[in-house]
C-alpha cells in the first residue's frame, strides 16, 4: 500500500511538472507571436508612410515640372525600422533621372518635413515642402557645410587641398603654412601636413572620423581623412552660414542642418543620406 501511494505521488508530481512546462511553453509562444505580430504591424506602417511619400513626390513633379515627361524617381537611404525613428525624420531624399531618360540628367529631390508631419492617418502634406537640386546646386550646398565643418581651411569646391597625418616630431619640422594642428572627434591632437595634391567636391564623403577626400596621385586613387572642427561642447555649439534667400546651413553635433527660412524649421541630413546623394550625383 505504501509503495502504491509513493508511486501515485510521483505520478502526480510528474503530471504537474509536465502541465507546468506546457503552460510555460504556451506563454512563451504567445509572447513570441505578439512580438512577431507587432514587428509586422510596424513594418507595414513604415511601408505605408514610405509609399505615401513616394506618391506625393511623384505628384509634386507632375504638378510643378511639366517638362518631366519621362523620369525615374527612387527613395535614397530610407532605412527606418521603428515608428519612433520615423517620427524623427525631417528630410527625405529622392534620386531623380529626367526630365526624359534619354539625356540621363541626374537631380536630387529633397522632401522637407515640418514638425507634426506624422499623424494617425499618415502624412500631413500641409507640412511638407520639396526642393530640387542639380549637381552644381547640391555641390554648392554641401561645400558650404564642408567650409563650416572642416578643421582645415577650404575656399574652392573645385580645388580642395589634401592633408595627410604626420607625427608630432615631423610636424615640428614643417613650415607654418604647411602644417596644421587640430583635434579629432575624441579631443586628441592631430597633426596634418599639406600635400601637393588637390581634389574636388565630387570626391568627398563623410565618415565618423571626419571628411574623407579621394584624390589621384601619379599612379592610383588614394584617400585621406581630416577631422571635423571641434568647438567646445558639440551639443551646444552651432556654426551657421547664410547660404541663400531660402536656407541657412548649420553645423552642429557633426551633422549637416538646413534652416528653411520660409518654414522657420531646422532639418537634419544624415551622414548616410549625404553620402548616398554624393554617390548618385557624381
Amino acid at each position: 500500500m505504501k509503495k502504491l501511494s509513493i508511486f501515485f505521488l510521483i505520478s502526480l508530481l510528474t503530471l504537474n511538472v509536465k502541465n507546468l512546462h506546457a503552460q510555460k511553453a504556451g506563454e512563451v509562444a504567445a509572447v513570441a507571436a505578439g512580438v512577431i505580430g507587432g514587428a509586422i504591424a510596424v513594418a507595414a506602417a513604415v511601408e505605408q508612410y514610405q509609399e505615401q511619400m513616394e506618391l506625393r513626390a511623384t505628384e509634386y513633379l507632375l504638378e510643378n515640372r511639366p517638362e518631366f515627361t519621362h523620369f525615374e524617381l527612387k527613395l535614397l537611404d530610407f532605412n527606418v525600422s521603428k515608428l519612433s525613428d520615423l517620427s524623427n525624420v525631417s528630410c527625405v531624399s529622392f534620386s531623380l533621372k529626367g526630365p526624359n531618360l534619354t539625356n540621363q540628367k541626374k537631380l536630387i529631390l529633397l522632401m522637407f518635413l515640418s514638425k507634426g508631419w506624422m499623424n494617425e492617418f499618415g502624412v500631413d502634406f500641409t507640412k511638407v515642402r520639396f526642393e530640387l537640386f542639380d549637381k552644381s546646386q547640391w555641390g554648392d550646398l554641401f561645400f558650404s557645410y564642408m567650409s563650416l565643418a572642416s578643421s582645415v581651411k577650404i575656399t574652392d569646391k573645385t580645388n580642395i587641398p589634401i592633408f595627410k597625418k604626420v607625427s608630432s616630431s615631423e610636424f615640428n619640422t614643417l613650415s607654418p603654412e604647411m602644417g596644421i594642428k587640430t583635434l579629432d572627434s575624441e579631443g586628441y591632437g592631430v597633426y596634418l601636413t599639406k600635400t601637393k595634391y588637390t581634389t574636388d567636391i565630387s570626391y568627398v564623403s563623410l565618415t565618423p572620423s571626419g571628411i574623407e577626400t579621394k584624390y589621384l596621385t601619379e599612379d592610383k586613387l588614394e584617400s585621406s581623412v581630416f577631422p571635423l572642427i571641434r568647438t567646445g561642447n558639440d551639443d551646444d555649439t552651432y556654426m551657421v552660414s547664410d547660404f541663400s534667400t531660402k536656407y541657412k546651413v548649420v553645423y552642429n553635433e557633426k551633422s549637416m542642418g538646413l534652416y528653411i527660412k520660409e518654414l522657420k524649421d531646422l532639418v537634419q541630413l544624415k551622414r548616410s543620406s549625404i553620402n548616398a546623394i554624393q554617390a548618385f550625383l557624381y
